[in-house]
C-alpha cells in the first residue's frame, strides 16, 4: 500500500505529501502515474527482403513520474508556492515513494509544474523525468549490506534480511548465498582488508557464471610494491562506477582498474538467490584477508 510522497529539493528542504487525508501544508495528492515498470525501447533495423525487422538492441527508457495535487479553497496561491518550492523547474530532486513495505527512492529532474488556476478546485500537475529508471532502496546498506568478520574458520555475515548467513571456508575459496530481493540486477561494492599477498583474487556469482579476477603479482611488479597488512582492495561493480583501487596503509589511493584481468565479469546480484564465491591462489581467504565487506543498494523496476 502506497502511503505518500516525500520530496527533497537541491537546497535540502523536505516536503511530505501523504496519500491519505490532507498534508500538513494543506495539499492533497490525487494521483501518481509512472511508478510502475518503465516500457522497454526495442531497436530494430529494416531489411529489404526480411519480414518484420532485425533486432539490434533493447534498453529501458527514462522514467516519467506525473503527480497531481489538489489545493484547498483557502489560500490556494500559498499552496501553489509550496509546490513551486518543493519542485523547482529544471532542478534535481530526490523523490521517495513511501509504502508499508519499504521506501522507494529515485533521482529526478523537474520537467514542469502546471497549475490549473481558473477551476473550481485548483490543481497542480508536476512532471518529473528520471534518467535512471530504477527505484532504489536507500536503507539497503543496512538491509542489503554484508559485513564479514572472521570467526575461527568462517566468515559471518550480519544481514538484517535475510537473517545472518555464514560464509563457509573451503580450501582456497569462500562461498555464501545472498538472497537479493530487488527486481533489477545491481552491482555491489566489495572491500577486502589484506593480511598478506593473496595472489590472484577472484569473485564469482554462480547464478549467472562469469568471473572477476585481479592478480596482485601484476600489481606488485608494476608498482614495485608488496601488498600486505593495512592495504585494502576496493572493487566497485556498480554501473555508474566500475573501478578497482588499492588503498595503501599510508592512505594513498592507487587506481588498479587497468590491472583487472581482460574478460573479467564485474560481479552483480540478480533477483533471487546468488551464490557468491571469493577465491585466492596463495592462501585461503581467511589467511589472506582480515575483513571483507560487501554493500549494495537493491534496485526495483517499479513500486
Amino acid at each position: 500500500m502506497i502511503k505518500g510522497l516525500a520530496v527533497r529539493n537541491a537546497r535540502g528542504e523536505t516536503y511530505d505529501f501523504p496519500l491519505e487525508g490532507v498534508s500538513a501544508n494543506g495539499i492533497i495528492v490525487t494521483e501518481i502515474d509512472g511508478i510502475g515498470p518503465v516500457k522497454a525501447e526495442v531497436s530494430m533495423e529494416g531489411v529489404y527482403n526480411v519480414d518484420g525487422g532485425l533486432f539490434t538492441g533493447v534498453k529501458t527508457g527514462a522514467r516519467n513520474i506525473v503527480a497531481s495535487f489538489a489545493l484547498p479553497e483557502s489560500d490556494p496561491q500559498d499552496r501553489r508556492r509550496v509546490l513551486y518550492r518543493a519542485f523547482p523547474v529544471k532542478e534535481k530532486v530526490l523523490v521517495n515513494v513511501l509504502t508499508v513495505a519499504r521506501t522507494y527512492t529515485i533521482d529526478a529532474y523537474v520537467e514542469s509544474v502546471a497549475p490549473s488556476i481558473f477551476t473550481p478546485i485548483q490543481t497542480v500537475q508536476v512532471s518529473l523525468v528520471c534518467p535512471f529508471p530504477y527505484f532504489r532502496q536507500v536503507e539497503a546498506y543496512s538491509s542489503g549490506g554484508a559485513d564479514f568478520t572472521a570467526i575461527t574458520s568462517k566468515f559471518t555475515f550480519p544481514i538484517s534480511t535475510p537473517p545472518d548467513k555464514v560464509f563457509g571456508d573451503t580450501t582456497r575459496s569462500s562461498i555464501m548465498t545472498v538472497d537479493y530481493l530487488g527486481d533489477a540486477p545491481v552491482g555491489a561494492l566489495f572491500r577486502f582488508a589484506l593480511k598478506d599477498n593473496p595472489g590472484t583474487v577472484s569473485i564469482i556469482n554462480h547464478k549467472v557464471g562469469g568471473e572477476w579476477k585481479m592478480d596482485f603479482n601484476t600489481y606488485k611488479r608494476i608498482m614495485n610494491y608488496t601488498p600486505g597488512v593495512g592495504d585494502t582492495l576496493e572493487v566497485d561493480a556498480r554501473d555508474e562506477n566500475l573501478y578497482a583501487v588499492v588503498w595503501r596503509n599510508n592512505g594513498q589511493r592507487v587506481l588498479v582498474t587497468g590491472m583487472v584481468e581482460f574478460g573479467s565479469v564485474w560481479p552483480k546480484l540478480y533477483p533471487g538467490e546468488n551464490q557468491l564465491e571469493v577465491r585466492t591462489t596463495y592462501n585461503t581467504p581467511i589467511l589472506s584477508f582480515s575483513a571483507m565487506d560487501m554493500m549494495y543498494s537493491p534496485l526495483f523496476l517499479g513500486v
